[in-house]
């Protein structure tokens, strides 16, 4: 690890790395000298990616004039960084980790981001991607930013991820900073195919089932640019000094099942807490419903107002939402308070996470359970079957929340009933891999 290439390394290796240990054998800090990868098939990873000690021990760290990990670009899902903290690394692009020195939307690894601590690195005013720039595999389990001076991940576009055209899921992308768009993320598209469906037809790319919380941008706290499916993620807390503190320009392929909440966009007026111009399309024949469909969108703020700043006229128009004082067109959408789960919040976002069901005691309903539009298709046999997910909790959807015998899915992120607190560990509380349900 303290040479700065892997290309003599036998591809298909498996690099394992131990950090050093004091005299009770706990892992203590051990600075690695930035890596590349040079095009090489090969698993390099700690020694335990599922203890946050050994993974915050395992430093690979940058320095002002240099990156901490670069890919070559031609390594496949074969290739994987897994379980180490990287930070302090300043070059740019992808001043955490860099797919490919040529990146495009269409150049970059295939390598799969798994399990790590990334922050720190970047500038703020110059340069894109603070953590991860142009790598188009699965980025998955990460913690990407963190709380506190010094720890966010800058840029002056995407400060988390900049033009990641894979599957981004299950990540806590929180505490970034873009000086311009895209605090959380930008310009990431799903063009790359994440396996392929019931008919063998290739399943576009998704940003899902992400916490994406306290991140800061001019335009698009959250995200900006992102054309990907975006589905099934907590888009809670940020801020745009100019538009949009939740997600700005957005045309997903699809917009759905997300809770969009207590972002905010403190500038003068016309600001829009919530989304600003995200045009997903519509969905296909016979119902043709908005690919903007089935998220909660509440409690967003803008311009010292309230009231009327969760989604703006240019938008596609929503349909099986729930949005505070919403006024506009659109079938089905809703407007009473989602009625989620706060009076016992098991960590600080699930107060605007899972929805109150007949599971509570006493029995509550939130009025987005079984609201949201269900989508079928007809399998090789010609019969009628659900569409089935993950929602945020990595729970199979969609379930039937209110018990009348008719499965239906629910507005928001999370699928009801949720377990009672306490009964399980969800995968946001955890560090390292999850066990999948």
């Amino acid at each position: 690890m303290q040479k700065a290439s892997l290309g003599p390394i036998v591809e298909h290796s498996v690099i394992v790395v131990y950090p050093n240990y004091d005299a009770g054998w706990n892992p203590v800090a051990t600075p690695f000298s930035p890596i590349t990868f040079s095009g090489v098939d090969v698993v390099v990873r700690s020694n335990d990616p599922a203890d946050e000690n050994v993974v915050a021990a395992c430093i690979i760290q940058g320095t002002s004039s240099l990156r901490c990990v670069t890919f070559d670009g031609d390594e496949t899902a074969d290739c994987a960084l897994i379980g180490f903290t990287i930070k302090g690394g300043h070059q740019s692009p992808g001043s955490g980790i860099l797919g490919a020195t040529n990146g495009s939307p269409t150049v970059g690894t295939k390598a799969r981001i798994e399990y790590n601590v990334i922050y720190g690195n970047g500038t703020a005013s110059t340069g894109n991607g603070g953590a991860i720039a142009y790598c188009h595999g699965l980025i998955h389990g990460n913690i990407i930013g963190k709380a506190g001076s010094g720890n966010a991940n800058l840029a002056q576009y995407g400060g988390g991820l900049y033009v990641c055209n894979g599957t981004i899921r299950r990540n806590k992308i929180w505490y970034n900073t873009a000086s311009a768009a895209g605090g959380g993320l930008y310009n990431c598209d799903g063009t790359f195919t994440s396996g392929v469906d019931q008919f063998n037809q290739p399943i576009p790319a998704a940003i899902a089932e992400n916490y994406i919380a306290h991140n800061t941008a001019y335009n698009g706290g959250g995200m900006a640019a992102c054309d990907a499916r975006i589905r099934s993620n907590l888009i809670y807390a940020n801020t745009a000094n100019g538009q949009a503190g939740g997600m700005y320009n957005c045309d997903a392929i699809a917009l759905e099942q997300n809770t969009i909440v207590s972002n905010t966009a403190p500038g003068g007026t016309g600001k829009m807490g919530g989304l600003w111009g995200c045009n997903p399309g519509l969905g296909p024949a016979p119902d043709y419903v908005s690919w903007l469909r089935n998220n909660i969108i509440y409690y967003n703020t803008a311009g010292g107002a309230t009231t009327g700043k969760q989604l703006d006229t240019t938008s596609s128009t929503p349909e099986y939402c729930c949005i505070q004082e919403w006024s506009g067109n659109g079938r089905n959408n809703i407007v009473a308070d989602p009625a989620f789960r706060s009076n016992y919040p098991i960590a600080p976002w699930e107060e605007f996470l899972h929805l109150k069901n007949k599971k509570d005691t006493p029995p509550q309903q939130s009025p987005c359970v079984d609201a949201g539009y269900t989508e079928t298709y007809t399998d090789q046999q010609g019969k009628t079957q659900l569409k089935r997910f993950y929602d945020f909790d990595h729970q199979a959807s969609p379930i039937d929340g209110t018990e009348n015998g008719t499965i239906e899915r629910d507005i928001g992120a999370d699928e009801a009933p949720t377990p009672p607190p306490g009964s399980q560990t969800y995968w946001w509380e955890i560090f390292g891999p999850a066990p999948e349900p």
